[in-house]
């Protein structure tokens, strides 16, 4: 990553010794993804932009991106790992519609996010592990109209029922 890199984009085919993969998963469980990079080149990416080829978003994938304010996230991703976004600027997420598995604390000490969208397949637990303590700061959230466990209505989340609120923004 050459310095001053402010964008990222994670490509959907790589070539290695003359042959094509597709990019299915980020990251190798243990380590941040970038984490062989130089702090001053860490704290220079605002945005990562993740291709619909990637279905897993591994642990630590972008953990303590401090500056990272926005992450495209391809509709691919079905899986997003702990502490994957954990402790970075992110301001927006946007979780795709087939996402069907946000572990615990995959999305956490996000303090800047101010802006969610939760997708159709993900249940009511995602509420905690989204916004937990560290929330405080959300003023719109958004839940897909196909959702069959929660509603949001003016930046309230419902149970589907309407009889409970899972939370204000």
């Amino acid at each position: 990553v050459p310095e001053g890199t402010e964008t990222i984009n994670i490509p959907q085919t790589i070539t290695y010794q003359g042959r094509n993969y597709t990019v299915y998963t980020l990251g190798n469980q243990s380590n941040n993804m970038l984490s062989s990079l130089s702090q001053d080149k860490a704290n220079a990416i605002k945005t990562i932009n993740i291709p619909n080829s990637v279905y897993t978003i591994n642990k630590n994938c972008f953990a303590n991106l401090y500056k990272l304010e926005h992450v495209n996230i391809g509709t691919g991703v079905i899986n997003i790992y702990d502490y994957a976004f954990s402790n970075c600027g992110v301001k927006e997420l946007i979780l795709p519609e087939n996402l069907t598995n946000a572990t615990n604390n995959s999305i956490r000490m996000c303090y800047n996010l101010e802006k969610v969208y939760i997708g159709r397949y993900l249940n009511t637990d995602v509420i905690n592990r989204v916004t937990g303590s560290y929330g405080k700061n959300i003023k719109e959230i958004n839940v897909s109209a196909n959702n069959q466990y929660m509603k949001s209505v003016d930046n309230i989340v419902y149970s589907k029922d309407m009889k409970t609120v899972l939370l204000a923004a």
